[in-house]
């Protein structure tokens, strides 16, 4: 082993610890953030908690991600399936697959609802971009789900 290899094993092996304190940092952040917006919402919304058993639970998976700091491998595959199913529940409600537009817990119910949705989220674009964003954030969201399900298994 040369010097230049000892060198660039050094390299990695740095820049492996910053991404992962990034990473952990984020995570904590995220963390905060979301467990602050439930607490306003619980108590200064008197929220249902019906409606806010989603979000607890997966504040929870990723509290218990960021407390053993990836250590547990099994939580690891939980919370990287959870997400996954999270994507894909998303894509299935375009569809229609979770009901229609109105019914509870459903927030497009068909297509033209999310295509309308991506034209007012996008408004500083222009309209005709809606339908075009629409299919990319689908496809995406399809592709990481599915990455993210696969990866945990």
């Amino acid at each position: 082993m040369n010097s230049s290899d000892a060198s660039s094993d050094i390299t990695f092996t740095t820049r492996t610890h910053v991404m992962r304190s990034v990473a952990r940092l984020s995570l904590l952040t995220g963390l905060c953030l979301q467990t602050s917006w439930l607490l306003w919402v619980v108590f200064g919304h008197r929220a249902r908690w019906s409606l806010l058993l989603y979000p607890i639970i997966i504040t929870a998976l990723f509290a218990g991600l960021a407390f053993t700091n990836g250590r547990l491998r099994r939580l690891n595959a939980i919370v990287r399936i959870v997400l996954g199913l999270a994507f894909l529940l998303s894509v299935a409600d375009r569809f229609g697959l979770m009901g229609a537009y109105g019914s509870p817990g459903v927030s497009f119910g068909d297509y033209a609802h999310f295509v309308t949705y991506t034209r007012q989220v996008n408004s500083f674009l222009p309209g005709s971009w809606a339908p075009t964003l629409a299919v990319l954030a689908t496809l995406c969201e399809t592709v990481i789900g599915s990455a993210l399900i696969l990866a945990g298994c």
